[in-house]
């Protein structure tokens, strides 16, 4: 079999939905004549663990995982959350984190003291850049211990990339870059400077890897479009999807008695709940749908919607005995949620290019899906899959 290192942050037992596709392609790929490996980071580096996936990975003895160096503003954070908790505030910390450190003051003399110092310690172009010195050395030994011919690498975090490129540069090996999202992005403390040098760090991906993989054809003609010198035929779409196997155990439960509205991921940025939650209100308001017939789970990292409570603001829209947040569930019991929904709610605001890994899991799930979305590839799957309906975040009245 031809050998293949996968090289993947997010790998299992992390919970996070980025670990799944490289997750897929280690189980699949032998089928179809290739050997996996997988350097990956050790599970303490991870927000919340899911050991159930570990269930799926067949050669456990060819996953390494490795430390990482902290970066300066990992430590800052670190720094902070040891003086919150000796203050006795860690829970306020918690939830600060959550909602990204959203400061209401940002444009006054506190704020802009803030945003400097965030500005000084952003070394570009993520926060575990302390991982690439021990990835790369550790990559090299394996591709040469095991003869190793393709590397894979997937992002976020980009530098998994930048991990890629430097193996690609000491090492006889074809390289396959894979985006399940894209890289270059407003980032809250970045500057020219910083902006430039990730463009150079993309542009050198680009040119040097020998494949480069989108999740979505819209990325495909923007990476096209962004990159003309480049041979257009080097980009290639690898759709994400589900696997059937994890449907197989899932049946579902039997009639509820409220109509239930299920939603399972995280708030942050954009991805917010409060369009939905505003028109389920009026309609209640209106007299449109009685609130004890109604149900509106919101499952994962969701307690806190930028810097406020989910459960505050749905209490103040007259929904408190409406909206369930439940935390981050295995994903075997996520899946048991979707399936025994009566509608899922798929989050993709200004998110033209990309489509949310859970999309397909929701459209496998056979339930119909509410997209709050605009125009752009998530709309375009629930379109031509007729799998459910879109409507436009700031339309509130559908």
């Amino acid at each position: 079999m031809r050998q293949i290192l996968i090289i993947a942050y997010h790998f299992p037992p992390d919970a996070a939905v980025g670990a799944l596709r490289p997750l897929k392609f280690a189980k699949y790929l032998p089928q179809f004549g290739w050997e996996p490996w997988v350097l990956t980071v050790r599970p303490e580096y991870y927000e919340s663990l899911d050991r159930s996936r570990l269930d799926e990975v067949r050669y456990p003895s060819k996953v390494f995982p490795t430390r990482m160096l902290p970066h300066p503003n990992a430590l800052y954070k670190s720094v902070k959350a040891s003086c919150y908790t000796v203050t006795g505030r860690s829970q306020e910390f918690s939830r600060k984190l959550i909602e990204a450190d959203v400061h209401p003051d940002s444009n006054g003399r506190l704020g802009k003291i803030r945003k400097f110092l965030g500005t000084l310690l952003w070394i570009p172009p993520d926060e575990v850049l302390g991982w690439l010195p021990i990835a790369v050395l550790k990559g090299i030994r394996l591709v040469k211990a095991h003869r190793i011919t393709h590397i894979y690498t997937t992002n976020p975090p980009h530098t998994t990339h930048l991990v890629g490129l430097a193996i690609r540069s000491f090492c006889d090996v074809k390289w396959v870059a894979d985006f399940r999202d894209l890289w270059l992005f407003d980032k809250p403390f970045q500057t020219r400077t910083a902006d430039r040098i990730e463009r150079w760090m993309e542009r050198k991906v680009v040119e040097n890897a020998d494949a480069v993989t989108l999740t979505t054809d819209r990325m495909a003609d923007k990476f096209r479009a962004t990159y003309p010198t480049v041979d257009p035929k080097k980009f290639a779409t690898i759709w994400n999807g589900y696997d059937g196997e994890d449907f197989q155990s899932i049946r579902p439960a039997g009639d509820r008695e409220k109509f239930t509205l299920t939603y399972l991921g995280s708030f942050y940025d954009e991805r917010t709940p409060e369009p939905l939650l505003v028109a389920v209100s009026e309609l209640v308001t209106a007299g449109e749908i009685p609130d004890d017939a109604l149900e509106i789970e919101l499952i994962g990292h969701c307690r806190y919607v930028k810097g406020r409570a989910t459960d505050e603001i749905a209490a103040s829209l007259g929904l408190g005995s409406v909206v369930k947040v439940i935390d981050p569930v295995p994903y075997r019991r996520a899946l048991e949620y979707a399936v025994n929904s009566h509608l899922l709610v798929l989050l993709a605001p200004d998110q033209p290019y990309e489509i949310p890994g859970k999309a397909y899991e929701y459209l496998a799930s056979g339930v119909s899906i509410l997209a709050l979305t605009q125009d752009g590839a998530t709309a375009d799957l629930i379109r031509n899959t007729g799998g459910g309906s879109v409507v436009d975040p700031k339309d509130i009245g559908g």
